[in-house]
């Protein structure tokens, strides 16, 4: 028997590579891409939020409505009892138009506007802005643990009302589309209720008739009075 001739270093390289290279697209097919599924938080954030009811109150906005009242009351309190309100840097006039604002915006959020709602926020994100400016001036412990206390508060009350306003918003949306259903039902309802063209164009020849005066026949002739 013969013997196998071996294979030079060389060729077993080459042979490596090409084996190597044949197997990567088997590879490719053996792992099949892995398309990533949404998790619950992220359901959650693209589901449409649900129209609020009118028996419903969510916390966030009882909360709202209440800090606005409270606020109101406060400044009408102390623009009133504060006889040196001048030295301090305030005025009557601006207090009384601050304590109307927010009575106000506690007014329409009682009201369910989402207009009253968005005002809220901004004077929520006004509030978060100063207290995390005041954070760089002040150096009292107690200073800065209240401002920290403010934006946390503020920023966990601004946070559930974006919830609040979709839903307020959904409720005003669903009621736009009830209301145009409405009138369109309306008009169908006229329209098949209202004879058809061809009627009206003979009722309306028919009281043209009426009206003219051949149909009224002749006139009576007035009698000469003899002279």
């Amino acid at each position: 028997m013969s013997a196998r001739p071996q294979d030079s270093p060389k060729e077993r390289t080459q042979d490596q590579r090409g084996q190597q290279v044949g197997e990567r697209p088997q590879e490719q097919v053996q792992q099949p891409h892995r398309e990533r599924l949404p998790g619950a938080r992220e359901q959650s954030a693209r589901a449409v939020p649900a129209p609020l009811r009118d028996d419903e109150w969510p916390p966030a906005l009882l909360i709202s409505i209440a800090v606005c009242a409270l606020l109101a009351s406060g400044v009408l309190v102390g623009v009133l009892t504060e006889r040196h309100l001048a030295e301090h840097g305030g005025s009557v006039p601006g207090g009384i138009f601050i304590a109307a604002l927010l009575s106000a915006l506690a007014l329409g959020m009682y009201r369910r506007r989402y207009w009253a709602a968005i005002a809220f926020q901004a004077l929520l994100a006004f509030q978060i802005i100063i207290a995390c400016l005041l954070l760089l001036l002040l150096g009292n412990l107690i200073a800065i643990a209240v401002c920290l206390l403010a934006i946390a508060l503020g920023g966990t009350l601004f946070w559930k009302l974006v919830r609040v306003m979709g839903r307020i918003q959904a409720r005003d949306l669903q009621r736009r589309h009830l209301a145009i259903a409405a009138a369109e039902e309306e008009h169908s309802r006229r329209d098949d209720q209202a004879p058809p063209p061809r009627q009206r164009v003979q009722a309306a020849g028919l009281s043209a008739r009426l009206d003219s005066p051949a149909s009224r026949g002749p006139r009576p002739r007035k009698r000469r009075r003899d002279a």
